[in-house]
């Protein structure tokens, strides 16, 4: 809303953060990880400023909320087999299941500004400030009974796999983008862009236990700055008609060596296609679909636990993943 010829004030509600992934309760990876879910909602009320007729400003300030919920299975005769009792003993297949959850809130800004260098070429500029969660949440265990009541007690007693508080610590990336369009002919306009995201903060997800005695439960990500380019192109049809191109490299902050389950990214070509049609000055609609492919990502984890006589207590995932992602959007936009 402009609130003279030189100052506007805005809010945008998005959620700039999200992850889905989901396997089947046995799959052979279920001791890493089964269900890993993210949400996020970010309000961002903004004020924009009017510099000069070539030179606009902004800023915003971001109020932000993370929800995550983690889920695996616990392999329990590794935990009876690794127990120092004399109680332990073996009890065949017996597992049981962790779910995480956990939630937060923070506060981050955003800065802004666009640079009319003609009246053809238009660049603008972006920052977006990285955000510091504190997640806290709960542990919530399921515990298998089996034939021995010497196992039982080690199950029941181990710290690591109570239901207990939890805490997560995690520090979401920085973002810094710079983008240009350019008005070729009375047809066509031509747009580019490049964006930093300083994913590098993220070396590791670290849950710590309030239970006495239970180590963090730490998971390497060691995450990798990354850069994301786009070139795209506008075309007038007609009045109300406008088409939209696009094509983008986007690369992945996952090195191949710490893919995870929960995790499973890897490097991604863009190519988009939409449309715009405008029937009269207040409304516009517009859609567009996306395909993403992605490229091959190797996995080769043990869960970060070593080896033991019983193997590797969280399995060894060994392969490949082959992903790749299908985008429909619409959007209709009032002018009042």
């Amino acid at each position: 809303m402009r609130l003279d010829p030189r100052w506007s004030i805005g809010v945008g509600i998005n959620s700039p953060f999200g992850l889905k992934t989901q396997y089947d309760d046995n799959w052979s990876g279920r001791f890493q990880g089964i269900k890993s879910e993210l949400k996020s909602v970010n309000v961002n009320p903004t004020v924009a400023y009017k510099a000069s007729e070539s030179v606009s400003l902004g800023f915003g300030v971001n109020y932000q909320q993370l929800d995550a919920t983690l889920t695996k299975a616990v392999n329990y005769t590794a935990v009876v087999g690794a127990s120092s009792l004399a109680s332990a003993v073996a009890i065949g297949n017996v597992e049981g299941r962790n779910e995480l959850k956990v939630s937060d809130s923070a506060w981050g800004y955003n800065l802004g500004a666009t640079f009319q260098v003609s009246d053809a070429t238009r660049l603008g500029i972006a920052y977006r400030s990285s955000i510091k969660y504190q997640l806290t949440g709960t542990q919530t265990a399921t515990h298998p009974v089996t034939g021995s009541a010497g196992a039982n007690t080690i199950i029941n007693g181990n710290p690591g796999t109570q239901d207990q508080n939890i805490a997560i610590g995690v520090k979401l990336p920085d973002t810094f983008s710079f983008s240009g369009v350019h008005k070729l002919n009375e047809k066509w306009d031509l747009l580019g862009d490049v964006s930093w995201t300083g994913w590098a903060k993220i070396p590791e997800l670290r849950v710590q236990f309030s239970v006495a005695g239970a180590a963090d439960d730490v998971t390497q990500m060691k995450f990798r700055n990354t850069i994301r380019t786009s070139i795209g192109a506008n075309y007038r049809y007609s009045d109300s008609i406008k088409l939209r191109f696009g094509a983008a490299y986007d690369e992945s902050p996952v090195p191949d060596q710490y893919r995870t389950v929960r995790l499973p990214d890897s490097n991604r070509t863009w190519l988009t296609f939409g449309a715009q049609y405008r029937p009269n000055r207040e409304g516009t609609l517009d859609a567009g679909f996306a395909y993403i492919m992605m490229k091959d990502g190797p996995i080769n984890n043990n869960g970060d636990v070593a080896a033991t006589a019983l193997g590797f207590p969280r399995g060894q995932v060994n392969g490949s993943y082959s992903s790749s992602i299908r985008i429909l959007s619409v959007q209709y936009t009032y002018l009042f």
